[in-house]
């Protein structure tokens, strides 16, 4: 039996994207039940360009309190079994909902997500970036004959554990690709608005805790390429940071032992990764405080304590080379720093 689809798209001073995005949804193959858009207090032409596509659009509007409230509230108002979300930058293959329909006819499912690709507004198939996917190697201890439905061979299902341990390892969940029964966002509270930044991580940990993933190895959607994530140590950090006070959140809030300690070894690869981020854009101070923290964490003790002693020796090495006298900036010794950074893990 089909299951109807409600379409969410929260969008905040979007005049330039939404326009691609609704267009996309609305040349679906298999059209949706109903477009919501949620303007989120934007100041520039945003509900003006949605409002020329008429009545195929619910739009509704707020004051700007962040894309978490935005989808909440584009979720209370949809009269759907299911949401699917886009964000109003991003745009789907026409395919898309014609493909998990088929899903659903064959199997109940509460949380699912999907690949992706990236590229810049305007641009033909063909110049699109890589699969998502591609950039996580390591994702066939979780996408294999185990895990693969009877449905698709690209369909994969995932217990709670083998899911949460998918999205603790740091396998993103982009809501552009997100498909969720409505009763599941309401089971686990909805969309956590403290969060500005990472409410997808903070959710998909709540649905993979409560529900069997499913991720379908398929591109669900086309990441938009702009000036914010395009900036590639800029968003790094900014998603970074995120994610740390989405999952120091979820450790307050743990509940059991077991939780908490993955929680917690999950926290310390982000401050690791962090620390490397920062070291990156040669902010040292910060580096080493993420790398401090990582020691008092499970999981990266040894990792993280060798980051910090390694970055602590080159600091001494350049002070002791400025203090003899020469002047030679830091980026002098190529090959002495690369001895003593390990790789990012």
């Amino acid at each position: 039996m089909s299951r109807s689809i409600s379409v969410v798209v929260p969008a905040y001073n979007a005049q330039k994207t939404i326009a691609v995005t609704l267009r996309s949804i609305l040349s679906q193959s298999s059209p949706p039940a109903e477009i919501i858009v949620v303007d989120d207090g934007s100041s520039d032409g945003t509900c003006e360009v949605v409002a020329t596509f008429g009545s195929a659009i619910r739009l509704f509007k707020q004051e700007n309190q962040g894309a978490a409230v935005a989808r909440q509230l584009g979720t209370d108002a949809s009269k759907s079994d299911y949401i699917a979300y886009v964000d109003a930058d991003d745009w789907w293959p026409h395919d898309k909902l014609q493909k998990l329909q088929a899903i659903l006819q064959a199997q109940h499912i509460h949380f699912l997500f999907a690949d992706l690709q990236r590229a810049v507004p305007g641009a033909e198939e063909e110049d699109y970036l890589p699969r998502n996917t591609t950039f996580y190697p390591w994702l066939g201890q979780y996408l294999n004959q185990e895990t693969v439905t009877a449905i698709s061979p690209n369909l994969y299902q995932l217990d709670k554990d083998r899911g949460l341990s998918l999205i603790m390892a740091g396998f993103p969940v982009y809501p552009s690709t997100m498909l969720v029964s409505k009763a599941a966002v309401d089971e686990v509270g909805g969309w956590d608005s403290r969060f500005r930044r990472c409410q997808d991580f903070d959710i998909a940990l709540r649905l993979a805790r409560k529900y069997p993933l499913c991720f379908f190895n398929d591109v669900s959607a086309v990441l938009g390429l702009h000036a914010v994530n395009s900036n590639s140590n800029g968003y790094n950090l900014m998603q970074l940071n995120g994610d740390i006070a989405v999952l120091e959140h979820h450790i307050e809030n743990a509940g059991d032992r077991q939780y908490f300690d993955l929680a917690s070894a999950a926290l310390a690869g982000k401050y690791c990764s962090l620390g490397f981020a920062y070291r990156s854009v040669n902010d040292l101070d910060s580096a080493a405080d993420c790398y401090k923290k990582a020691t008092h964490l499970p999981g990266k003790k040894i990792h993280a304590f060798l980051r910090c002693f390694s970055l602590e020796l080159f600091r001494a090495c350049r002070a002791s080379v400025l203090l003899s006298g020469h002047k030679r900036s830091p980026t002098s010794y190529p090959a002495k720093e690369q001895q003593l950074i390990l790789p990012q893990s």
